[in-house]
């Protein structure tokens, strides 16, 4: 009986191996890591992240976008953001709507920045949402509308993004889409201070100066 026993494990050892070879063998690299490295002039790291990219891996191929934005090879960084941004990877969109806004290895084009930034944005990208707010308060691709920028920065802020906070302290600090108000100002500044935010200590510090009684001669 316990040859028998022992005879049907090690079958199953057997039939069971393959997988857990495959299962090791196909972990994905962590192409955050082979970025910093390549950035750092390790070439096999570069390579990997090369080979992910070629191979359609979203990550590598956003990886590989901010290593050459990182050596101002702009064209080469928009080719690698443009392929992560179709294959739908949320950080590629963010940096192709970026490279539009700013004219980073393609023609400036507000209306292609605000239309990608909007596609990362559903996908929950904040910093996305922060942008789309900041773009309808100078009127980039978009009609000037400061109460939709106060939209946008409240569904960022809402996330816990420092700057939606800080930008929305400046909003009801100078009543620009929403009425003026100190005190929601002061509150959102110093939210976004807590997150580490050095405008809003800064803006926390001038507001508070600003309110203080002034002493009488």
């Amino acid at each position: 009986m316990r040859k028998i026993l022992g005879f049907l494990a090690f079958l199953l050892a057997i039939s069971v191996w393959p997988t857990l070879v495959h299962a090791q063998t196909t972990t994905a690299p962590d192409y955050d890591a082979l970025e910093q490295a390549a950035l750092k002039g390790n070439s096999q790291a570069l390579a990997q992240l090369q080979a992910g990219a070629n191979s359609g891996n979203t990550n590598a191929e956003d990886g590989l976008g901010l290593y050459y934005s990182s050596n101002t090879q702009y064209a080469n960084a928009f080719y690698w953001y443009q392929k992560a941004a179709e294959h739908g990877n949320v950080d590629g969109e963010f940096h192709l709507a970026y490279s539009y806004q700013f004219s980073e290895g393609t023609a400036m084009n507000s209306q292609e920045a605000i239309i990608w930034y909007q596609i990362a944005a559903a996908q929950g990208n904040t910093d996305a949402e922060v942008e789309i707010g900041i773009m309808y308060s100078m009127g980039w691709g978009v009609v000037l509308n400061n109460q939709q920028a106060v939209t946008w920065y409240q569904r960022a802020a809402a996330l816990g993004n420092p700057d939606a906070m800080f930008l929305l302290g400046e909003n009801y600090e100078f009543g620009e889409g929403v009425p003026k108000d100190y005190s929601k100002a002061r509150a959102w500044y110093k939210k976004a201070a807590q997150l580490g935010n050095q405008e809003a200590q800064k803006a926390l510090a001038d507001l508070s100066t600003q309110q203080q009684p002034q002493k009488s001669h």
